[in-house]
């Protein structure tokens, strides 16, 4: 996803719409919500709604 940026491309990640599995530091739902609310938002994506994906 940094890539992505680095490349001047706007990335919009629609929530709900991505999964994860566990890993070794963290079951897969906290490992979801970190992502989509915590590391994505503000530095490597916009998360927008699923209902907000064909207003984009």
């Amino acid at each position: 996803m940094p890539d992505s940026m680095e490349r001047g491309y706007k990335v919009i990640i629609p929530k709900d719409c991505n999964s994860t599995s566990d890993n070794d530091y963290m079951d897969a739902e906290p490992t979801y919500k970190y992502y989509n609310e915590m590391m994505w938002p503000g530095r490597f994506a916009k998360c927008i709604d699923t209902n907000e994906v064909f207003n984009v």
